[in-house]
């Protein structure tokens, strides 16, 4: 219900429309899978912002990364209790030694998720990710 102002009669609103969507899925990218684009779908909409956490579960290294576009993204990793803001990335993930790991970017999001670009350093890892995907 709003107000249509002063001697105004007031009127109702479909708000059904506008409301939040939001949904989550869990995956992951193998070292065996290599650089490339990855499709994520299952969010049953077309999601306006994304939020990742992702982490290789044998090393300490976690990232958490946002964005709302190809070229609106950022995120936070974190290497025993360091931490690193970087913008223009989506996911940091790397072993212990820094010597294999996936970093990833945003590449669109989509009518049923988003796709993602990863990008291998070294043999690569086993990365794992849980991404809430928003409307």
């Amino acid at each position: 219900l709003t107000s249509g102002g002063a001697g105004a009669a007031a009127a109702w609103e479909d708000t059904a429309a506008s409301a939040l969507q939001s949904t989550e899925i869990e995956g992951s990218r193998t070292a065996s899978a290599g650089s490339g684009a990855q499709a994520i779908t299952g969010a049953g909409f077309e999601p306006t912002t994304i939020f990742i956490i992702a982490l290789d579960k044998v090393s300490t290294f976690i990232s958490w990364g946002w964005g709302d576009d190809a070229a609106g993204e950022a995120m936070v990793e974190s290497d025993a209790g360091s931490f690193t803001q970087t913008a223009g990335r989506l996911v940091t993930v790397f072993s212990s030694s820094a010597s294999a790991g996936f970093t990833a970017v945003l590449t669109s999001l989509d009518a049923d998720g988003c796709t993602i670009t990863w990008t291998k350093s070294g043999a690569g890892l086993d990365v794992h990710y849980i991404i809430l995907f928003l409307r």
